[in-house]
């Protein structure tokens, strides 16, 4: 029989309740290893559209993604290893656990693999999917890119890429053992205890000797007022932090000095890995996968840490978050703007549709959709590549036509106007003429992945905590906007200051007008951000900004560009940075918002055009569109899916109409602008012969390839099998010609849909 002294007999059901206790107040350490190890599986499944390409790296990106995934999972295991040695002493429920000395003495089985430098080698386990993702996707075919289909056979680069993880793993162990030396000289030697590290064998005699030796806090009289103030401040936090000396006085915990000395060093990590991009060493810079686990390493530490706090007196902690939260929300700083910038007067006012066109009877306007980068991709390489047929074409030729040059107007929407941008940032400033059109393509092909990401995990994430401490000076839109205006510059293009340093070369006839097309978030009315104008006093759900306000507010263009791009979550909505009347101080987000097509505008702009111009005659509209027709992909028959398809299908249905009936609206649209084409023709001069009246329209549209990926890239960057998707279904739309004779026969002046000569 037990005596009174002895410690309650722990029966199996209060073992499995304190248990299962462990496994609450272990959450969020839990909920970091699950999302570890799922999150590369899924990326290559329901994710992979919005994840998929942030797993093709470069070889040195991947020795950042090794290190920052395996000193992720070791804070995992420290993590859920301080709450299983100090919880029993904070929480009553872990009481019921069968639980060794403290000391290490009687060791169990779980101790032994779990508690020991053993258990760093199992939660490794948990970076096993993230290192096979990379691999595959790495130096795999897309189609061959499955978690459990086999990579290709490792070649030079495959062997490369393992030579980087390899490093990574080292490097990560490396640190490991520097924090448990670190912790072994700065911890007082008769308040330590056992490794929760390493065992103590694995520790080379000369740090004993070398701390026996030289006390170097002791030495600067630090040794005391360090120990005193974390001892003071342990026995404030209560049961689980605090242990007494051998003079009875309360110590932090050796784990939780221990903690202390890792979380530090996942800090350095946070930093250092920002320093690529901020001091523009471009040739070593991580990636976007690197940053988000360099974030998760303090989610974890700084999560586990309140739970551990405050679950013993039962506050929840997404409570005291969404507080926080909605404290820091109060300060201005908080918010996100982006540039408005001041136009000097000699700019004058954006031009008109009358004078865009000028005395010109015939024009091309184009009109591009959203859809991502790769919208952005696919609008320049229809733009550029019909420059291409245009130069190669005999009889077009020996005209002298081009198709640049025909081209008034260019409106477009989210990833489309970022197509735009680069193909504008091409052209020649002095002639408008088209250089290369590969250098355009390869321009809006480039991820923007890592800027993007580098934006939300620095300054964003910096905003969202520490707005009073950490000043708005960028965000991750602004990230955007800096790295497409680099390409461009790399590249050998050119995009000016501000918008209206396009004015002139519009009004000459050597640049054509652009509409970026953004959403007002607070009133739902189309924002005009361009080099041309709508007319003001026209039907409502429009706005041009800042026409009326103020003449001199201008924007660059990559800001332009990115706010008709702000489709959240990617990037953040945004308000203007300078004091504007209040219809324009609202916040804007993507033009897809309003008309995922850009061709509510474009119809706008062009009947004023037809109604105030004395010779526009005639019209191509050119429509690109990223994406297949909604119809053409959904499957047929579904239904009867119970109460788990009642829980989607509103959000699914909006956007199908978001998508398909934004479409069939345009075309409706269309087919009316078509009718009153005539009606509003320019009286014809006595004598003259009746002039050819006519609008038509050419659709260059994505079309998904068999046995292809079907995943639309919703993140700023395109694999390399979805650049390969973008050559081949350009070269599939010129091998049938159909659309491609729709532009030649415009521009020869022959009737629609006539024959090729």
């Amino acid at each position: 029989m037990p005596g009174p002294d002895s410690p309650p007999v722990v029966t199996t059901a209060r073992w499995c309740r304190g248990f299962v206790a462990l496994l609450y107040l272990c959450r969020f350490p839990i909920l970091s290893a699950l999302t570890l190890f799922f999150f590369p599986i899924l990326a290559g499944g329901g994710l992979q559209s919005i994840a998929g390409g942030a797993f093709e790296l470069s070889r040195a990106a991947v020795f950042y993604v090794s290190l920052a995934g395996f000193l992720h999972a070791w804070t995992i295991l420290v993590t859920a290893r301080l709450v299983r040695l100090y919880g029993p002493h904070r929480f009553v429920e872990l009481r019921n656990l069968r639980r060794e000395d403290e000391n290490g003495a009687a060791p169990g089985r779980v101790r032994r693999w779990w508690l020991t430098w053993r258990g760093h080698f199992i939660a490794g386990l948990l970076v096993v999917p993230l290192l096979h993702r990379i691999y595959v996707t790495t130096i795999g075919e897309p189609s061959r890119a499955g978690l459990f289909q086999p990579p290709l056979p490792a070649g030079p680069t495959g062997r490369a890429v393992i030579a980087w993880m390899a490093l990574g793993f080292v490097m990560s162990m490396f640190v490991l053992w520097l924090i448990q030396v670190l912790h072994r000289l700065l911890l007082p030697r008769e308040s330590r205890e056992k490794s929760v590290l390493f065992p103590a064998s694995a520790q080379p005699s000369w740090v004993d000797r070398w701390a026996q030796q030289t006390d170097l806090l002791r030495s600067v009289g630090l040794r005391g007022a360090v120990d005193r103030r974390l001892g003071t401040l342990a026995r404030l936090l209560g049961p689980g932090y605090a242990k007494p000396d051998q003079n009875g006085e309360p110590r932090l915990a050796a784990g939780h000095s221990l903690a202390l000395i890792q979380l530090a060093a996942s800090f350095a990590l946070y930093f250092v890995l920002q320093l690529p991009r901020q001091w523009r060493w471009f040739d070593v810079e991580p990636s976007s996968l690197a940053y988000l686990i360099a974030a998760m390493i303090l989610l974890c530490w700084g999560l586990s840490g309140l739970a551990f706090l405050f679950d013993r007196w039962r506050v929840p902690v997404l409570v005291l978050i969404l507080a926080w939260f909605l404290a820091v929300s109060k300060f201005t700083a908080s918010d996100h703007s982006f540039p408005v910038l001041l136009s000097p007067p000699s700019c004058g006012a954006m031009p008109t549709p009358e004078e865009v066109v000028g005395d010109r009877e015939t024009m091309i306007v184009v009109a591009t959709s959203g859809g991502g980068i790769r919208s952005a991709a696919w609008t320049a390489r229809v733009l550029t590549g019909l420059e291409t047929l245009a130069r190669a074409d005999p009889e077009l030729r020996k005209a002298n036509i081009r198709f640049v040059p025909n081209v008034r107007l260019l409106s477009g929407v989210s990833g489309g106007s970022t197509g735009m941008l680069h193909f504008l940032g091409a052209l020649d400033p002095k002639t408008g003429e088209l250089e290369s059109g590969d250098a355009v393509v390869a321009q809006a092909e480039r991820s923007s992945l890592d800027a993007l990401v580098w934006g939300l995990v620095y300054p964003d994430m910096r905003r969202a905590l520490a707005p009073f401490l950490f000043p708005p000076k960028s965000d991750r839109g602004l990230e955007l906007q800096r790295e497409w205006r680099r390409a461009t510059e790399e590249a050998g293009g050119l995009l000016p200051p501000r918008l209206s340093d396009w004015h002139d070369r519009v009004r000459a006839g050597i640049f054509p007008a652009v509409i970026f097309n953004a959403t007002d978030a607070v009133t739902g009315e189309r924002v005009l951000l361009g080099t041309t104008i709508v007319d003001p006093a026209g039907p409502r759900g429009r706005k041009n900004f800042c026409s009326v306000a103020d003449a001199y507010h201008d924007l660059a263009p990559e800001t332009a560009a990115r706010m008709s791009a702000t489709f959240p979550f990617l990037s953040p909505a945004a308000r203007p940075d300078q004091h504007l009347p209040g219809e324009f101080a609202t916040p804007l987000v993507d033009g897809g918002y309003a008309d995922n097509f850009g061709m509510a505008t474009l119809m706008e702009w062009v009947f004023e055009a037809r109604v105030r111009s004395r010779n526009l005659r005639r019209v191509l509209v050119i429509q690109i569109r990223a994406a297949p027709e909604v119809s053409q992909l959904a499957p047929r028959g579904r239904g009867g899916r119970g109460w788990l398809y009642q829980l989607y299908v509103p959000l699914e249905a909006m956007l199908s109409v978001w998508s398909n009936g934004q479409s069939a609206r345009n075309d409706a649209q269309f087919e009316l602008l078509r009718r009153a084409w005539k009606s509003a023709r320019p009286e014809t001069k006595p004598g003259a012969a009746a002039a050819v009246d006519e609008i038509r329209t050419a659709y260059f549209e994505f079309k998904t390839l068999p046995d292809r990926e079907q995943a639309r890239p919703l993140s700023w960057h395109l694999t390399r099998g979805q650049r390969e998707d973008v050559e081949l279904v350009w070269r599939e739309i010129v091998a049938s010609g159909a659309a491609w004779n729709e532009v030649r026969n415009f521009l020869l002046g022959r009737p629609e849909n006539s024959k090729a000569q």
